[in-house]
């Protein structure tokens, strides 16, 4: 059947891509002193990774009306090749400044991954529904995981340049798998709705709108580390940084995707009990990590920082 077909090259598709997207974390950082900025790293850091998101979060409405009146499939074109094109750019740049425009230009194209969701979500029998979905995020979720490292260990061994077109190359590949070898029914929408339409059902929500905000912090406390956690493990370590600070971006996923499952299979458990417990566990290690000066020790805080984000 079509929907299983579409489960398994998009797995792949997903999963590569995700890999992709998340292997520069790193090695930025680097590559900027690389690029000879020597001065205010991690604000430089900090900036291309809000540009990105920013402009993310900007057109994701946009390309997600275009894949509801073209079709998904051509999405992954789109998307897959445009963010390719930006590593690329990334490769040849000569400053800092091209870096961050091409950053705020991969998170314009962006909109890979939510399609092939989207594509499954729509062109899945409802019975199946649930477990399509339970294995198109577990591979981005192993993805996301496995990039900085492979990202860490490509770039201490090949350099950053070669790691950019390695996953200039990546994307491409993931690309044509999906548009090729998925099948998509395009269905009429029972329903028009707007973005604000959407977030005022949303926020109308009182219970929603809390945990809409407490996440929200979250996720910012989350992300503020990514841009300066390479430039700490460079003052703790002296030599192979991008390959500590790889692994130490991936291992907090490894514990997440751990944690999860166990949480979810205790009975009788308070959730919200849980969810607390989770951000004072997790305010607390992000505390003990900035006082740490042994990689080995930051590994192993991030480690269970992980079963902590997978509380909240």
């Amino acid at each position: 059947m079509n929907w299983r077909r579409n489960l398994v090259i998009l797995s792949m598709a997903v999963f590569l891509a995700a890999v992709a997207f998340s292997l520069y974390a790193p090695f930025l950082p680097m590559f900027l002193q690389e690029l000879g900025l020597k001065e205010n790293l991690s604000g430089w850091s900090g900036l291309m990774q809000a540009a990105n998101s920013l402009t993310y979060a900007l057109m994701a409405p946009v390309w997600g009306m275009l894949a509801d009146r073209h079709g998904k499939r051509v999405m992954f074109m789109r998307s897959g090749f445009g963010i390719a094109l930006t590593y690329v750019l990334m490769a040849v740049s000569h400053n800092h400044y091209q870096v961050f425009a091409w950053r705020a230009l991969n998170g314009l194209l962006s909109g890979f991954i939510p399609s092939a969701i989207l594509l499954v979500a729509t062109n899945t029998p409802e019975v199946h529904l649930g477990f399509a979905l339970g294995i198109i995020q577990t591979a981005n979720s192993i993805g996301t995981i496995m990039g900085p490292m492979i990202g860490g260990v490509s770039a201490n061994l090949f350099g950053v340049r070669s790691t950019l077109f390695a996953s200039a190359a990546v994307l491409a590949l993931a690309a044509v798998c999906a548009y090729y070898g998925t099948r998509e029914e395009i269905r009429p929408q029972q329903r028009k709705s707007t973005f604000l339409t959407d977030m005022r059902q949303v926020t109308s929500n009182g219970a929603l709108r809390i945990i809409m905000i407490s996440q929200l912090l979250i996720n910012t406390a989350l992300m503020v580390i990514q841009p300066t956690l390479p430039l700490f493990v460079g003052e703790i370590v002296t030599t192979n940084v991008a390959m500590f600070t790889g692994v130490i971006f991936s291992i907090i996923g490894v514990s997440t995707a751990l944690g999860a499952p166990l949480f979810g299979k205790i009975k009788n458990l308070n959730y919200q009990g849980l969810y607390v417990l989770g951000i004072g566990s997790g305010a607390i290690l992000n505390i003990t990590q900035g006082l740490t000066r042994s990689v080995w020790l930051l590994g192993g805080e991030r480690f269970l920082f992980g079963f902590a984000n997978a509380a909240m």
